[in-house]
Parts: C-alpha cells; sequence; structure tokens
C-alpha cells in the first residue's frame, strides 16, 4: 500500500485511463481527443497514467506519442483487469502528492462542461464531485457545452452517497486524501483475470463512503456532463453481467444486514424491471434473470474472495517505467 506523501504543487489532478488492446481499435479517436483536450485545459496542473493491457508487450504508436508529453505515463501489463488498472492510479496519486483523481473509462466523453466542473472543484477544494451521466453518443453541440453555460456549470447540489444508483465511478471526481485504505477489488471488474466480469464500482464506492469519519455528501454538478455509448438494444451486455450483479448484492445485503431497506429498494427495483422485459419479451430478458438469481443464490463465497483480492495484489508491468514497489 503506498505511503501517502504531501500534496505537491503543480499536481491538482491525476487522469487515470485503463485500456484494453482490443479497445482501442474502437475508441482510439475519441479516446487520444479526450487525453488531448485534458492536457490542453489543464497545462501544468494535470498528469496522465494510461495502464495499457496487452499481451504483446507493447503499445500502439499513437498511446506512445503521448509520451512525449512529460505529463503523460504509459504503462503495459499481461494482467487484464480493470480494478488492478485503477489501484495503480490510486497508489500514484498517493505517493507522488495529487489532489483529485480522476478514472478515465476508455469509452467516455468528457463534455467542456465537466472540465468546468473540475476547475470549480479544484478552486473552491470539495471532497467528492459527481457529473451527470448520459447513455448517449457525443454530438457537435456537445464540444461547446458548459463553455456557453458559463456560470450555470458551478452550480451543484448535496445528494447523499449512493453507491448503487450512482454507481459508475468515471463519473465521479475522488479528492485523493479521502481514498485512504481503500482500493478495488481485483478479483472483481471487467477483465480477463477477474473471477467476476462486474460490480467493482459499486464495492468500491461502497467501502469508501463507509470509511468516513462523518456523513458525507456528494457535490452534484447537473449542468456537467459526461456521456457513454449506449447499451445494445439486444440486452447482451445486461445478460453478461447479470451474474456477477447478483451475487454483489448477496455480499451488499448480508454487509448491509442493519439496514437492508437500501439494498431491498433496489433488489426490488431490478426484479420489476427484469420481469418487465421478460413479459415485453425482449432478448436475453429470461436468461438475464436467470443469471441475476442464480448468482444471488450462489454468491455467497464473494466477501471470502474480495479478502483474498485484498492480500493478493500483484501486478506485471512489462514498460520500463516500472512504479516503485
Amino acid at each position: 500500500m503506498a505511503e501517502q506523501f504531501p500534496e505537491r504543487p503543480g499536481r491538482d489532478l491525476l487522469v487515470q485511463v485503463s485500456l484494453v488492446e482490443s479497445e482501442f481499435a474502437v475508441c482510439k479517436s475519441r479516446l487520444l481527443t479526450s487525453l488531448n483536450g485534458f492536457l490542453g485545459r489543464f497545462a501544468g496542473r494535470i498528469s496522465i497514467l494510461v495502464v495499457y493491457q496487452t499481451d504483446r508487450g507493447i503499445a500502439p504508436a499513437e498511446l506512445a506519442a503521448l509520451t512525449a508529453a512529460a505529463a503523460v505515463e504509459l504503462q503495459t501489463t499481461s494482467r487484464f483487469s480493470v480494478s488492478c488498472a485503477r489501484n495503480r492510479g490510486i497508489e500514484k496519486a498517493l505517493r507522488e502528492g495529487f489532489r483529485y483523481l480522476l478514472f478515465h473509462d476508455a469509452q467516455v466523453f468528457y463534455t467542456p462542461s465537466f472540465w468546468a466542473m473540475i476547475e470549480r472543484t479544484l478552486a473552491d477544494d470539495l471532497p467528492i464531485c459527481l457529473g451527470r451521466l448520459e447513455w448517449r453518443e457525443p454530438t457537435a453541440a456537445d464540444a461547446a457545452v458548459g463553455e456557453a453555460e458559463g456560470g450555470r456549470v458551478g452550480r451543484f447540489r448535496k445528494v447523499p452517497p449512493d453507491p448503487v444508483g450512482r454507481a459508475y465511478v468515471w463519473a465521479y471526481l475522488f479528492r485523493v486524501s479521502r481514498l485512504g485504505e481503500v482500493r478495488f477489488s481485483e478479483s472483481i471488474g471487467p477483465g480477463r483475470d477477474s473471477l467476476l466480469n462486474a460490480g467493482e464500482d459499486i464495492l468500491f464506492l461502497y467501502q469508501l463512503f463507509r470509511r468516513q469519519a462523518r456523513p458525507v455528501s456528494i457535490a452534484y454538478f447537473p449542468a456537467a456532463m459526461v456521456l457513454h455509448p449506449p447499451r445494445p438494444a439486444d440486452f447482451s451486455k445486461h445478460f453478461e453481467y447479470a451474474w456477477a450483479q447478483g451475487a454483489l448484492f448477496r455480499l451488499l445485503w448480508l454487509r448491509h444486514f442493519r439496514f437492508p431497506g437500501f439494498f431491498a429498494l433496489y433488489l426490488l427495483l431490478f426484479l420489476l424491471a427484469a420481469f418487465g422485459r421478460v413479459l415485453l419479451l425482449r432478448k436475453n430478458s429470461l436468461g438475464t434473470l436467470r443469471q441475476f438469481l442464480r448468482g444471488f443464490r450462489r454468491g455467497k463465497g464473494l466477501r471470502e474472495l474480495c479478502r483474498k483480492s485484498r492480500r493478493s495484489r500483484r501486478t506485471v508491468v512489462t514498460s520500463s517505467d516500472q512504479p516503485p514497489r
């Protein structure tokens, strides 16, 4: 676990990017545009850590070219785990004295309005901030959002922590000093080397919010947009993640048993939506429901899985720029 060093000048923001080799051809243009946008907007205050997961040990030339900027570090690894890659970002942020950390998903598009939220957060030293997620492709107009709206982007309201309803960590901006010992479980989350392919965001946020010394509120910026491509219309992603989500709900139910109403509500809403899709004969709907229930019923060993993950955080670095051990 990295020791936390004092914050340093010029280290306001660390952007950590988790990228799998097969993703890069699909999201290359969007990702490179986004990273260059961050470098231009926050020049002198930002560093970017790209963790590229590949069996070949080398990164594409387009990614390698980014390292011409001193603010960009590129690591390659043969371990395919988004949680492992994100933990590298946390360790670097703590070790090198960064103030804030953003987990940049490879497919996400951050509008200028989200950048404006970051500016406001840096200025006011807010603890944990959240932008508005929309499941759609970006349009030409999205590139101007935030610049034109001016002060409206800076308005936020405080919302209670909700690790299930607001579960996507790439829509958050985290104060590094708030993270402490909280890490992603490296056995959970998308990746070839994970045992469960979903739920890492929920578990991370649940642990983060639970460890705060006093109740924490989230600064939610409804005008700060982050866009993600919509899920496939055939609900194939729902089916792919259903077993892991069921198992995770089982774990959270057991941990949260003194206050079961919160997770019972989300479980009920999930089941109602799943039954509704079955009645409407949506593709993959019945299989998704079955997988979720199987995961919920058989997910009793997930707690031990998380413990094992915390005891064995091992990464394989093949770049010449290895992080300190």
